[in-house]
């Protein structure tokens, strides 16, 4: 029975860019990326445009290690459904501490298609870190 794909997002960040490099790598599943995609974002067009090029890049230097990395499943980010529960933990989470709307949007994402293994990269100084990160 095959192992199931690492399932990740990617932004074409350091951050979650490094992270699929090295599963790639040091893996041996396949690594399905998702991308979500935000018209009214202008940095969504040079986002995918930097993950082409590091896909081709690294397809250039490691094919053998780049044939795990599947196409990014591209999600439009404004398609998705409204989630009442969702949005008022996200109320809950906003009083806490200032945390980001794009997290509100990966969860109604993670929700939509059912992804309980979902990995989403941060680094320590990212304002979410301290969500996440033993007191």
């Amino acid at each position: 029975m095959p192992c199931e794909a690492h399932k990740i997002l990617w932004t074409g960040g350091w951050d979650s860019t490094f992270r699929i490099l090295y599963l790639a790598l040091h893996g041996s599943r396949e690594i399905q990326p998702y991308y979500l995609y935000f018209e009214t974002r202008y940095s969504s067009a040079l986002e995918l445009e930097a993950i082409e090029l590091i896909q081709k890049l690294f397809r250039e230097r490691f094919p053998n290690a780049a044939r795990r990395i599947t196409r990014p499943i591209v999600i439009k980010g404004d398609d998705l459904p409204q989630d009442e529960e969702l949005h008022q933990a996200y109320i809950t989470l906003r009083e806490r501490s200032y945390l980001g709307d794009q997290y509100l949007s990966i969860a109604r994402f993670a929700t939509r298609f059912g992804l309980r293994s979902l990995e989403l990269c941060i680094h320590k100084d990212d304002r979410a870190h301290k969500f996440i990160s033993p007191k």
